[in-house]
């Protein structure tokens, strides 16, 4: 739900813009009985007026685009909802990208299909050129193996990388050293992963 009424549309507008995503239309398709509304951020960030006269957001869990879904994903009909592409890499993007895109929300809709594509787009640009070339700058910077270690999270955010793709990065890497950097950094979040489901596993027994 957007209150649209109370929320400038040129607010929206703007935030749309400063994060390059695509107006679009979301909502049940006139044709099935609906009354779409046209959109500039994801259909579930709310914007409201509050008693103060200020002006509130709210619910950016959904705010960028996702990522390609993969069908040989066990979480595949629900990715849309939590596997986003990362800001860096959206706003560079050469053209704006549909935040609701894999979504109910806009299924059924003239463009739905464009705005799907557009997005897929951006996800293979991340996984044959994005990763690939900073990989290959990673390992011209370590060619010499005295260069102390780098901020791997910090590194690869800044080119709108997610840190769940530290596979393609290690495979796409040649250089040993940063191989050896982001191996340690996958096994140290999965060790991470496991450890907090264990304890929370324990946490339920001590109850």
């Amino acid at each position: 739900h957007r209150d649209l009424h109370s929320f400038p549309t040129r607010r929206s507008s703007d935030l749309g813009k400063m994060l390059n995503l695509k107006t679009h239309m979301a909502g049940i398709p006139a044709n099935q009985g609906g009354s779409p509304k046209e959109v500039h951020t994801a259909v579930d960030i709310e914007g409201h007026v509050g008693k103060d006269g200020r002006y509130y957001v709210i619910d950016f869990a959904r705010t960028l685009p996702p990522e390609l879904p993969n069908p040989k994903d066990p979480n595949h009909r629900c990715a849309h909802l939590h596997r986003l592409l990362r800001s860096e890499l959206v706003q560079s993007n050469p053209i704006p990208l549909c935040p609701d895109a894999f979504s109910g929300f806009i299924y059924g809709h003239p463009l739905f299909k464009e705005h799907n594509l557009e997005v897929a787009a951006a996800t293979q640009r991340l996984y044959q050129s994005v990763i690939p070339s900073v990989a290959s700058v990673l390992d011209a910077q370590h060619e010499d193996k005295s260069v102390p270690a780098f901020d791997v999270t910090e590194r690869l955010h800044r080119d709108g990388i997610n840190m769940r793709h530290l596979g393609r990065m290690r495979d796409a890497a040649k250089n040993e050293v940063v191989r050896t950097h982001l191996l340690v950094e996958a096994v140290a979040r999965a060790s991470k992963c496991v450890l907090s489901r264990q304890l929370r596993q324990l946490m339920k027994q001590l109850r």
